[in-house]
């Protein structure tokens, strides 16, 4: 991997990568790939403050049922539409 494409990664892939465990808390839109935490993330995961550690990289992330993020949701629920 060139030293550009480390830069483009995200603290919080890095973070993931260090603690894969982590990533069943980290939801990804399969439409824009925005990534973002569950709504139900406890506080604390662990002794390390984990739990604070993935709000700090990701934002909280709703999805619908085929785990679309809200904004593509609407887009894809108003393409439906028309």
């Amino acid at each position: 991997m060139s030293q550009s494409d480390e830069y483009r990664r995200s603290a919080g892939d890095r973070y993931l990568e260090r603690y894969p465990e982590l990533r069943k808390w980290v939801l990804e839109c399969p439409a824009c790939h925005r990534k973002g935490y569950r709504p139900d993330l406890p506080d604390r995961l662990g002794e390390n403050f984990k739990a604070q550690q993935i709000r700090q990289y990701f934002q909280p992330m709703e999805t619908d049922q085929m785990g679309f993020c809200t904004t593509c949701s609407r887009l894809r629920a108003k393409r439906e539409r028309d």
